[in-house]
Parts: structure tokens; sequence; C-alpha cells
């Protein structure tokens, strides 16, 4: 099989998954909030919501360092 692509849901410890999806996209930053049709799941996990990314063939890396520069922002409280 070729390359695979895929999802990656996450949290950032002390952040709202919808407030930090309204910060990135302050940012240019697209991605998803929310449970994602996936309540049992999250419900088991004790996470009621998640931030999800859905990186791409067509996603340069320019891109990606700027979801990363963004959580950076996220975390380090410079958004």
């Amino acid at each position: 099989t070729g390359p695979r692509e895929g999802c990656l849901a996450f949290t950032v410890d002390g952040v709202e998954p919808f407030d930090a999806a309204a910060l990135l996209d302050q940012l240019g930053i697209a991605l998803r909030s929310g449970n994602h049709c996936a309540q049992p799941l999250h419900g088991a996990l004790g996470v009621p919501n998640t931030l999800r990314v859905s990186p791409a063939f067509y996603n340069t890396f320019g891109e990606i360092d700027a979801l990363a520069e963004g959580l950076r922002r996220i975390l380090t409280g410079k958004s």
C-alpha cells in the first residue's frame, strides 16, 4: 500500500477545545473541535470534546509548522 492519511484527535491541557479552535482559526489554521460523532468513545475516555486535525498529502510542511506554532502560542498564552 501507499502512504496513508489519518487524523489526530487531542486536547490541550487547561484549554477548552472550542476555544483553542477559535484561536487557531484567527491564525488561519483550520481544524475541528467537538466530539466528532464519537460520543461513546469520548465518554469512555472521560473526555467530552477534542480537537481534530486531518493532515493530508496536499498539506505543506509550512502548514504543519503553522499548526505547531499556533499550539505553542496557546500553550504559552501568547495567542
